[in-house]
């Protein structure tokens, strides 16, 4: 069986013509909505999708699959979260947000909207700027030596 490497279109035809819109469209749209959610660090992607995004390929939708058939839509997310947000709560805000935005923007009926948590992002700390001895140094005043002098009753043998 021959696979179809042509990417799926939604169509929606009227009076005037056609309107396509590509799963790269989709893909897009829901990558757009997914970031702006609260808790969500990122999309996690394959080796191959980056390859693809760095020889000019595909747009960065790296971490989102999207399978359009008639005018109905599943997408596939892989994201990372943060670290300390509550999981379900972080995921169903995605759903909503990523539904709502195709819905919104397209007009196709999204039926699902599935999500892996595929890692977690921790706080990067910041490492403070080394620090520059000779200026340190120059900024400390020194106070000269003290003289030392030895006393021969000080000297016992």
């Amino acid at each position: 069986m021959e696979q179809n490497n042509q990417p799926q279109v939604a169509q929606e035809p009227n009076e005037d013509g056609v309107i396509k819109i590509s799963e790269d469209v989709v893909a897009i749209l829901a990558d757009k909505a997914v970031r702006d959610v609260e808790g969500i660090a990122g999309m996690s992607g394959s080796l191959a999708d980056s390859f693809a995004v760095v020889i000019g390929r595909k747009v960065s939708t790296k971490g989102i699959a999207v399978d359009i058939k008639d005018n109905d839509v599943v997408i596939h997310l892989h994201t990372v979260v943060k670290y300390g947000v509550r999981i379900p709560e972080v995921a169903w805000k995605a759903q909503e947000a990523v539904k709502t935005s195709v819905e919104n923007m397209t007009g196709l009926n999204v039926l699902k909207v599935n999500i892996s948590i595929e890692g977690v992002e921790f706080e990067k700390q910041e490492k403070e700027p080394p620090v520059d001895l000779d200026e340190e140094l120059a900024d400390m005043q020194i106070e000269e030596e003290p003289e030392f002098t030895v006393d021969e009753a000080d000297i016992t043998d």
